[in-house]
Parts: structure tokens; C-alpha cells; sequence
């Protein structure tokens, strides 16, 4: 089994022309259930042990793509050259899934912009990005080379309403297997779960991923390198309007 973890990036509600987020994203990286542990175990030895996490800290670390990428907030003490050690440390946990190359990251983007200009501007930004992502997670599932297996979804519990409407969009995808029509969404498992960002790693990494993805979409170059470490590790994305591209 896979486990798909879902973060967003660029959420203003409803101001779609706010020049510092033009874009919504949603989506991060699919781990393989057996090798979470593993990932856990590289993130306690590289940050952990090795000491970029000072002790006292430890308990109470988050990966927060934000604030470490600015040095800011509670990690301003650790310093910039520390704060970006760790952040490529974290891009870098994202394990390969199978034997595909690279690891898989799936997600849904909208250009706010965009979506402003037409008669669906009062949509839910937010919620349309999710849709999108689970488009794209179902183009994945069905590509050749992917194995067949159950896809467990967990996403980031944090933005307030969210959990509800999301739940409401997975169930309106995924509804109950009918063995005579089938379904394309019939690889993800059960429900959509949520989770707390600060005890699950997995969100974590979600969090680095469409933060990076958001500000390469924005052509914002001094965060390139960090994007270039997951740039071969995006499997699927799916966008509207469609001309929008990685």
C-alpha cells in the first residue's frame, strides 16, 4: 500500500488577485507504507543525531517550508545556512516508490488569476485544486508501469472547514465499488484521513513539496535549488487552465 500525503500552498479564500499567491496548490508525495519507518529513521539520524536540530528542540520540530526557507519565526535561531541544510534534507527523504524512478509526487494546481477572469470565479479555489489533484492521482493509478495497489489518502487537518469539504469531494470521486462499472478511483483505499502536521511526517514532506512547487510557479529563482531536488520526483500534475506547466 501506498500512502498519498496532501499539503496546500497559495490559500487566500477568496482573494484570487493577491499578487504574493496567484497560484492554489495541493497534492505531495506518495510513500510506500513498509518504508515509512525507514524515511522516520533517516529524518531522526540526519537531523536528529547529527545534531542540525539542536536537542532541546527536537521534540517539538516541524518541518515548516515557510519559515525555514525565510529563517524565520522559532528557526531564526538556527541560522540560514542551517535552516536550508535541513530543507534539502527533508526534500531529499522522499523515498523511490517500487521501481519507478524517482519518488512520486502528485498534485492539483489553479492559476487564481485565471480562474477570476471567468464566470466561475466564485468557486472554490481551494476545492478545485483537489479535484484536480485527484484527476491526476487517477491518471497515475492507470499509467502502465504503475503497480496495482491500494492507495491510502491522508491530508493536513490544519485549514478551518477544509477536512469537511474535502471529505465531501473524495467521496463524490471514489463512491462504492460496483463491480459491473467499475471505477478508476477504485486503487484508493477507504476513506480520505486527516492528520496533525506537527506529528506526521508525511505532511511534513507534503508541506516542502507545494511550497517549493508554488514558488517555482511563481518564477521565484532564489528558491530554485530546493525545487530542482523533487523537479524529477513529479509524476502527475494536473492543471487548470491546462497551459499552466512545471
Amino acid at each position: 500500500m501506498y500512502i498519498s500525503y496532501i499539503d496546500d500552498s497559495g490559500s487566500t479564500g477568496s482573494n484570487y488577485d493577491d499578487p504574493n499567491a496567484p497560484f492554489q496548490v495541493i497534492g505531495g508525495p506518495m510513500i510506500e507504507a513498509e518504508h515509512y519507518v525507514d524515511v522516520e529513521n533517516r529524518f531522526g539520524y540526519e537531523c536528529g543525531y547529527a545534531g542540525l536540530v539542536p536537542e532541546d528542540r527536537w521534540e517539538s520540530f516541524e518541518f515548516k517550508a515557510c519559515d525555514l526557507f525565510s529563517c524565520s519565526g522559532v528557526f531564526e535561531v538556527l541560522g540560514k545556512d542551517r535552516c536550508h541544510e535541513i530543507l534539502e534534507i527533508g526534500l531529499s527523504l522522499i523515498p523511490p516508490v517500487g521501481n519507478l524512478p524517482g519518488s512520486q509526487i502528485i498534485c492539483g494546481i489553479v492559476d487564481k488569476r485565471e480562474l477570476n477572469r471567468t464566470p466561475f470565479a466564485s468557486a472554490d479555489a481551494y476545492d478545485v485544486a483537489f479535484h484536480l489533484y485527484l484527476e491526476a492521482l487517477a491518471n497515475w493509478i492507470h499509467k502502465p508501469q504503475t503497480p496495482a495497489t491500494k492507495i491510502l489518502l491522508i491530508a493536513d487537518n490544519a485549514p478551518k472547514g477544509r477536512p469537511e469539504q474535502m471529505t465531501k469531494t473524495f467521496r463524490k470521486h471514489r463512491r462504492r465499488i460496483n463491480l459491473r462499472t467499475g471505477s478508476k478511483y477504485a486503487l484508493l483505499f477507504d476513506d480520505l484521513y486527516f492528520g496533525d502536521s506537527k506529528y506526521c511526517l508525511g505532511i511534513q514532506l507534503a508541506d516542502l513539496c507545494v511550497y517549493f512547487i508554488n514558488r517555482h510557479l511563481q518564477g521565484q529563482h532564489d528558491s530554485e535549488r530546493f525545487y530542482r531536488i523533487i523537479r524529477d520526483q513529479i509524476a502527475e500534475i494536473k492543471s487548470w487552465p491546462e497551459t499552466v506547466k512545471l
